[in-house]
């Protein structure tokens, strides 16, 4: 078994494109992805920052949707 991992901003689009592809060329497609980013937040929900709020969504939400996107391609059904 191998285990790999790459560190990146997973907010961050082309960082997410860019490890993707570090691992497709290091150890071929991936039969499993993990998405194990997230954050939380000390704030009461209604006293959140927006630029909070945002980092929230960003990390929680479409950080994985970048990963689960950019290897579905290489899947089928």
């Amino acid at each position: 078994m191998i285990a790999h991992y790459i560190k990146c901003d997973v907010t961050d689009s082309e960082a997410v494109d860019a490890a993707a592809n570090e691992i497709r060329e290091k150890l071929g497609a991936p039969s499993i992805l993990i998405n194990n980013a997230g954050i939380g937040s000390d704030y009461p929900i209604f006293e959140l920052p927006p630029q909070r709020v945002k980092k929230l969504v960003e990390v929680n939400l479409t950080s994985h949707w970048y990963d689960i996107s950019l290897l579905r391609e290489h899947h089928t059904d």
